[in-house]
């Protein structure tokens, strides 16, 4: 009886974490910016990168279903393309659950 009890513990765990994702920081996870926690593999889909305020640079969701966010909105937390090219990529088959929120995008330059 009590195994039974520790297996289904052990699933419910095991679905909640698979369901709701990992939360990530930057920069305390990652203090090389948004794309090095986007970019490494631990992150996947489901998974929610909270972004502390600050300048980063261009990122490319790599195809990933995941949120990243502003942990203070707008007005602090900037993504910078430095005029070399386009900020914010979508490019790899990402769709409505591939979320930004919570960002000033600028200096980005068309044809890029």
């Amino acid at each position: 009886m009590f195994k039974r009890i520790v297996s289904c513990q052990f699933c419910l765990l095991f679905i909640t974490g698979f369901v709701y994702g990992t939360t990530w920081y930057v920069p305390d996870d990652y203090p090389a910016g948004i794309q090095a926690a986007i970019s490494d593999p631990a992150v996947v889909d489901g998974d929610t990168i909270i972004v502390r305020p600050g300048t980063y640079g261009p990122i490319d969701f790599l195809g990933k279903a995941i949120t990243v966010q502003s942990e203070q909105g707008p007005d602090v937390t900037i993504i910078d393309g430095n005029l070399s090219g386009r900020v914010v990529m979508f490019r790899t088959g990402e769709g409505a659950d591939s979320i930004l929120n919570g960002f000033t995008v600028k200096n980005g330059k068309a044809g890029s």
